[in-house]
């Protein structure tokens, strides 16, 4: 007995069989050599890192790459700065 499915489940059997065959491949294949990441000094990943640090996890550092002055980081100097004299000023 056939049905007219026949194609249709041959086809998705090869996909099936297709795709796992890609992820074997790629489970065998070597894992790169890993580079160290360049990043600004104001990149959220930096933060992130130095957090990270701070709480005592170890582990490969990120390359910090210097920056050519960004607004929001002279913004954020500033209110620091306002909130420093503010706050001097009330003691």
């Amino acid at each position: 007995m056939t049905s007219l499915t026949d194609p249709l489940q041959f086809f998705y059997e090869s996909v099936i069989l297709l795709t796992l065959g890609v992820w074997i491949a790629y489970c065998a294949l070597p894992e790169p050599a890993r580079q160290p990441l360049m990043v600004p000094a104001n990149s959220i990943i930096f933060r992130w890192n130095e957090i990270a640090t701070a709480l005592g996890h170890t582990g490969t550092q990120v390359a910090v790459q210097p920056t050519g002055g960004f607004f929001l980081t002279e913004a954020e100097n500033a209110v620091e700065e306002a909130l420093t004299q503010k706050l001097k000023s009330r003691a």
